[in-house]
């Protein structure tokens, strides 16, 4: 991938355009839902400064990977690229936060705020596709044409993985201080624990099953282990970071959003080698014969 001066130019309009659609979008859809006059109280300076940089990087990101996605409309590609970044990062974290309460997850769970931000992508999307229409780069690398099957047991074992990493990653932090359990850090009370992390985990589970999309259309056949490490990076920065590290902006302490945002890029490359892991073995079942060859063909079809 190379910045040419256009690719540049389109991304700097990318984000112009993004800011001047959803700022005046979300004060108005705030306005009329909550009854709210003025900007919300989280749109500050810094908020902005950090939406221009988020939106650099997810704009970053398509000419990275979102353009390997396998869809030959480039501006339907272009829109898929957001929308898959909306249901495999924002839906799982906004959302896991529905079992807790708090200043912190009501200010950052509201109805506005949610209407708003899916509003936001899906004209993201359309403004990304229409801006990169031109942009049809053929994927220099095979992609492994997984079936149907053995993806959704990958993409199980990736959701129960992830969801796990969660909780061993909060269980640890707790147990060097319990101020950075992140029922602490979003100020849960003690009555709503239990239910928030049943849900938090819920919805890491299926951010788990969603996030292996990306390496269904994305991570190289055969890659190594530094390229699908690479990758993982990648996923992390242009995808999941975003959603995470802008807690900071509703009041979570910073130093430990960003320790969670660094935990977090661990955790989705252990679930990516272990995907690359598991989708390989399953090239290295052998194949039966006769009678079995049938059950076999049914079973990973």
């Amino acid at each position: 991938m190379t910045l040419t001066v256009n690719r540049v130019f389109r991304l700097l309009l990318f984000v112009l355009i993004t800011i001047l659609l959803t700022t005046p979008l979300r004060i108005f859809v705030e306005a009329v839902i909550e009854g709210k006059e003025g900007a919300p109280a989280f749109v500050t300076v810094p908020f902005i400064i950090y939406g221009i940089c988020a939106e650099l990087v997810v704009g970053l990101g398509y000419l990275v990977i979102g353009y390997k996605l396998p869809i030959k409309n480039t501006v339907l590609r272009g829109f898929a690229y957001i929308m898959l970044i909306l249901i495999s990062s924002y839906i799982p974290n906004i959302l896991a936060m529905l079992g807790g309460d708090g200043k912190i997850i009501e200010e950052s769970l509201s109805m506005g705020i949610l209407v708003v931000d899916v509003i936001s992508y899906s004209l993201k999307g359309l403004v990304l596709g229409l801006l990169m229409k031109n942009y049809d780069v053929k994927n220099p690398d095979e992609i492994e044409h997984i079936t149907n099957t053995r993806f959704i047991i990958c993409s199980i074992i990736y959701g129960v993985l992830f969801a796990a990493l969660n909780f061993l990653t909060d269980i640890a932090a707790g147990a060097v201080n319990s101020s950075w359990r992140l029922c602490s850090i979003l100020g849960v009370s003690t009555e709503r624990e239990t239910l928030f992390y049943i849900v938090f985990t819920i919805f890491m589970f299926m951010a788990g099953v969603l996030l292996p999309l990306w390496n269904r259309c994305c991570l190289p056949k055969k890659a190594s282990i530094s390229a699908s490490i690479i990758f993982a990076l990648e996923i992390s920065l242009f995808v999941w970071l975003p959603n995470v590290l802008i807690m900071a902006f509703f009041g979570t302490p910073f130093m430990l959003t960003i320790a969670y945002g660094i935990a977090y890029v661990f955790m989705i490359i252990i679930c990516v080698l272990v995907y690359r892991k598991i989708s390989d073995a399953f090239y290295n079942i052998p194949k039966r014969t006769t009678i079995g060859k049938k059950c076999e063909d049914d079973f990973i079809a």
